[in-house]
């Protein structure tokens, strides 16, 4: 479901030269990849990538077999194709990162939901996604059935030992919603393990800067302008924080000429209603924001400034008017 945001923000870096600092060792370092069904890159000030790439990729290797849902030998889709309400034992990373989904399930009133896996098998997203040409729109009573085989609270998870427990055997969880965030945070703790302080880590369009470029100033990126061949919008500046763009119009099904957006509320099984096109979430961890990206497109405008309010977040919102496009910003977004 994040195959495509990558698309949606744009990297602005200038080539400047630099003079190298007595308290600091090393050089400039630029390198990519491929991961997670899309594209990573990493920049930052320290020693070589041929001493830190492949740690990166070790690392990648190791999310994507504990998170992955397009794999079948992943922790989660093994977990997920257990018809069990008993405990299952899973590595700890997994049950951590579902307890912290289900806190942002409960601060957005569910409007973030992992346990979707079965609505995504309905509307044909995800790893569930049809290739027919033939798409027709799920009926009222199987949007009903994926709706009581989900639901955050029939979820269980705990750290002692590392556990999942689905209290409906269907349960099926998707972590596409929070797991490439996670992943941001993931190499941007790897690359501070290595004293690395000046950096920027973007997964999929998720992105973590620390510290500053070349020039000396907090990093420079762009979150894209919904418009078609519109260019790049709103330039922000990271140096300490953590950027997440989700959109609802680039990723959809089309059927009988209508659009249904990939971005559902997992309330009611159904695509969002909404005229909010994108939302743009800065925080200081890149979960977090990749997370409640997602949940402002579907919650209405007084929930969304009261829960960027209670967790003091800078959002960008875009919403269509018409033909045209307007933003609007909560907090203390730039």
């Amino acid at each position: 479901m994040r195959r495509l945001l990558s698309s949606l923000v744009g990297l602005i870096l200038a080539l400047q030269t630099f003079t190298l600092s007595a308290e600091t060792k090393g050089d400039w370092q630029d390198f990519d990849g491929k991961a997670q069904g899309t594209t990573y890159r990493i920049r930052y000030f320290g020693p070589s990538e041929k001493l830190i790439a492949p740690d990166i990729e070790k690392r990648l290797q190791e999310i994507d077999r504990v998170f992955s849902n397009y794999r079948k030998d992943s922790a989660i889709e093994l977990f997920n194709a257990k018809r069990s309400k008993d405990w299952q034992t899973v590595p700890s990373e997994l049950a951590r990162l579902v307890i912290k989904a289900k806190e942002f399930s409960e601060l957005t009133s569910g409007a973030f939901d992992i346990t979707i896996g079965q609505l995504l098998k309905v509307w044909g997203f995800g790893p569930y996604k049809s290739h027919s040409k033939k798409k027709t729109i799920p009926t009222d009573a199987a949007i009903a059935e994926a709706l009581a085989r989900s639901g955050y609270r029939k979820l269980e998870a705990k750290l002692d030992p590392p556990s999942l427990k689905k209290l409906n055997p269907d349960i099926l969880v998707d972590l596409s919603g929070i797991a490439q965030g996670y992943t941001v945070d993931q190499l941007g703790e790897l690359l501070e393990q290595k004293t690395i302080r000046s950096y920027l880590v973007e997964v999929g369009g998720e992105l973590r800067g620390r510290g500053t470029n070349k020039e000396g100033k907090a990093w420079q990126v762009a979150v894209e302008n919904p418009e078609v061949d519109s260019g790049l919008g709103n330039i922000l500046s990271l140096s300490a924080a953590s950027l997440s763009t989700s959109g609802n119009y680039r990723d959809y099904v089309e059927i009988h000429g209508i659009r249904y957006s990939h971005i559902f509320d997992p309330r009611v099984g159904r695509p969002i209603p909404s005229e909010f096109v994108s939302a743009s979430v800065m925080t200081a961890d890149c979960t977090t924001a990749d997370a409640l990206a997602k949940a402002f497109l579907i919650l209405s405008e007084p929930e969304q400034k009261a829960l960027a309010t209670k967790l003091q977040l800078a959002v960008l919102l875009q919403k269509r008017v018409g033909k045209d496009f307007t933003s609007s910003r909560l907090g203390n977004f730039p």
